[in-house]
C-alpha cells in the first residue's frame, strides 16, 4: 500500500461507521466516520482535479481541524503537492516559503483572513471554509498517482534558523507510518493539539492513529486541551518533552498534596489505579503517551513508568517522513529510542574522541531531496545513506540519542561535550523553565528562563551543586537568568545561540 486513496480505502473496509475525526467544542461541527473521511476526501479531491488540475503546488494555512485533515490527503489524492504552512512562521517566513516552493495555490481557513492579506507572494486563494461548503460530487475514477513522485514540501528551519523544503512522497510517508506501526500502535481515542505542520503529528497522531482505527478529537485551541482531556478520556497522547514536563509537574504537586505513599507494584495497571486521583487532569483511561521532537530524559521515562502510564519513544526526522526508531507499548527501555522501524538500515560510525556514533539511515521513506537545494541534499544524502547529524549509542540492542554532533562543543583542550546533555542536567533545578548550553572564548555558559526574580539566588546554588558533580571540563562557568521564553523555530524547539 503505497498511496493515500488505497490507505483511506482500505481504513473504511475496516472501521466502517466508528467515528475517525471529530473537532473538539467546535460550533455545527462535522463527525466523520471512516466511511466519510474516505468519499470526503475522494470528493474534495476530485473537485481540485476539475479546478486546478494536477503537479500544482498548493500551500494550506488553518487551524487543527477535521477538514484540514481531508485536505492533507486531497490535494495528494488528486495529483497535487501540499505545502503545511502555519501561523506561528512569521509574515516574512511565510512569504518565503510561498516563493520558494512555487506555490500556485493557498487554500486558508478564514481565521487566518486577515494575516492572508499580509502575503504578498501572487497566489490564488481558496477558502478552507467554501471549499467544504460546496457540494462536492464523487467521480469514479481519479487519475492514478505515482507514489513515489513528490506530493509533499515540509519546510524545516531547524535550531539553526536556515530554512529548507524537504520533499517527500505517499510512498515514503505511509512506508515510514507502516514500519512505526510494527513498533507500537494506537487504540481508542486520542487528541490532536500539536501543530499540523509538523510531520510527527502528520505521521502518528494522524496516519498511526487512523490506521489503528483510534478515534481523533481535534483541538483546535490549547486553551480546551485541558477541559478535553477529562471529557475525552484518551487512551493514548501524542506530545512533546515540553508538554510532559508540564503534565509531570502537574501530577506531582498533586501527588505532594494529596500525600499518595509510592507504589511499586510489578503491574502497571495497578500502579496506574494507585495514582489515578494525582493524574486526573489527564483523564481516567490513559494508557499510553508518545514522545518525539526532542531528547528524552531519563527521569521522564522513569516518572511515567513508576504510576503505570507507557511512555514510548519515537525518533525520527522530517526527512525520513518522519520515523527512524521507536520504543513499544509494552516494553520499558527508558530513554531509548528503541529500535530502528521495519526496513530501515542504519550504520554508525564511531565520533572521535568519544563513546557515540553518527546515525546514517537507509530506506523507502527517505526525503526525495531538499527543494531547488541540490547543493544542501548532497551533504546529508552519500550512496543512498542520510546522515542524520546526531550522534547516538547503542547498548542492549537499542539506540540512545547523545544530541546532535552539528551542537557538539569542542573545546581547545580536544574535549566533546553535549550541550543536550547539560541542558537536561539544569533542566532538573527547581524553578528553570527553559535553558540552552553554548561556548563562548572556550568557556561553557547557560542562559536559563526562571519563574520569577525570586527563584535566581537559588538556581545559582543548585548549579553550583550540580558542577561539584561534574568533570571539570563541563562546568558551566557563566550563566544568565531570563524571565523571557528562550526564542523557538516554527516547530516549537530552542533556537541554537
Amino acid at each position: 500500500m503505497q498511496r493515500f486513496q488505497e490507505f483511506l480505502a482500505a481504513t473504511a473496509e475496516k472501521y466502517h461507521e466508528k467515528t475517525a475525526l471529530e473537532n473538539y467544542r467546535a460550533k455545527n461541527a462535522k463527525q466523520y466516520s471512516f466511511d466519510e473521511l474516505y468519499e470526503t476526501s475522494l470528493c474534495l479531491a476530485a473537485y481540485l482535479y476539475r479546478k486546478i488540475g494536477r503537479n500544482k503546488h498548493v500551500a494550506v494555512i488553518s487551524e487543527n481541524c477535521a477538514e484540514y485533515i481531508i485536505l492533507f490527503f486531497a490535494v495528494q489524492i488528486s495529483g497535487n503537492v501540499l505545502i503545511p504552512l502555519t501561523d506561528r512562521y512569521s509574515d516574512k517566513e511565510k512569504n518565503y516559503i510561498l516563493l520558494n516552493s512555487d506555490a500556485e495555490y493557498l487554500i486558508y481557513s478564514e481565521i487566518f483572513s486577515d494575516s492572508v492579506q499580509e502575503i504578498r507572494h501572487s497566489v490564488s486563494c481558496l477558502s478552507m471554509q467554501e471549499l467544504f461548503r460546496k457540494n462536492l460530487e464523487h467521480i469514479s475514477v481519479l487519475p492514478e498517482t505515482d507514489s513515489s513522485a513528490l506530493s509533499m514540501i515540509v519546510y524545516s528551519s531547524g535550531t539553526g534558523g536556515t530554512m529548507k523544503g524537504i520533499m517527500l512522497s505517499q510512498q515514503s510517508i505511509l512506508y515510514s507510518t507502516f514500519g512505526l506501526s510494527e513498533n507500537c500502535f494506537t487504540q481508542g481515542k486520542t487528541l490532536l493539539f500539536l501543530p499540523l505542520n509538523h510531520m510527527y503529528c502528520w505521521g502518528g497522531n494522524v496516519l498511526l492513529a487512523l490506521w489503528n482505527g483510534t478515534e481523533i478529537q481535534i483541538i483546535s485551541k490549547i486553551k480546551t486541551l485541558f477541559p478535553a482531556l477529562t471529557e475525552v478520556n484518551p487512551e493514548c497522547l501524542f506530545c512533546v518533552p515540553m508538554q510532559l514536563a508540564l503534565f509531570r509537574n502537574i501530577i506531582q504537586n498533586e501527588m505532594k498534596k494529596q500525600a499518595i505513599i509510592p507504589c511499586h507494584h510489578p503491574d502497571a495497571s495497578k500502579r496506574r489505579e494507585h495514582y489515578q486521583k494525582a493524574c486526573q487532569i489527564l483523564g481516567t483511561n490513559l494508557h499510553y503517551l508518545f514522545t518525539a521532537g526532542a531528547p528524552l530524559d531519563r527521569t521522564e521515562a522513569e516518572f511515567w513508568h513508576k504510576i503505570g502510564i507507557s511512555l514510548v519513544n519515537i525518533y525520527g526526522t522530517t526527512e525520513c517522513s518522519p520515523f527512524i526508531s521507536s520504543g513499544s507499548n509494552e516494553i520499558y527501555t527508558e530513554n531509548s529510542i528503541g529500535k530502528c522501524i521495519s526496513g530501515c538500515a542504519y550504520r554508525l560510525i564511531p565520533i572521535e574522541h568519544t563513546n557515540s556514533y553518527h546515525l546514517l539511515i537507509k530506506g523507502k521513506q527517505l526525503m526525495l531531496g531538499y527543494y531547488k537545494n541540490l547543493e544542501e541534499t548532497r551533504k546529508v544524502l552519500l550512496d543512498g545513506w542520510y546522515m542524520t547529524g546526531d550522534a547516538v549509542e547503542f547498548h542492549d540492542k537499542n539506540l540512545y540519542i547523545v544530541g546532535r554532533i552539528k551542537n557538539m562543543i569542542i573545546l581547545s583542550n580536544g574535549e566533546n561535550i553535549s550541550p543536550e546533555e547539560l541542558e537536561s542536567a539544569v533542566s532538573h533545578i527547581s524553578s528553570v523553565k527553559e535553558v540552552i548550553v553554548y561556548a563562548e572564548q572556550d568557556t561553557l555558559c547557560a542562559k536559563i528562563r526562571s519563574d520569577s526574580k525570586e527563584t535566581e539566588t537559588q538556581i545559582r546554588k543548585e548549579l553550583a551543586l550540580l558542577n561539584a558533580d561534574l568533570p571539570e571540563y563541563k562546568r558551566i562557568r557563566n550563566v544568565i537568568i531570563s524571565h523571557e521564553p528562550l526564542p523557538r523555530t516554527a516547530l516549537d524547539k530552542i533556537k541554537r545561540i
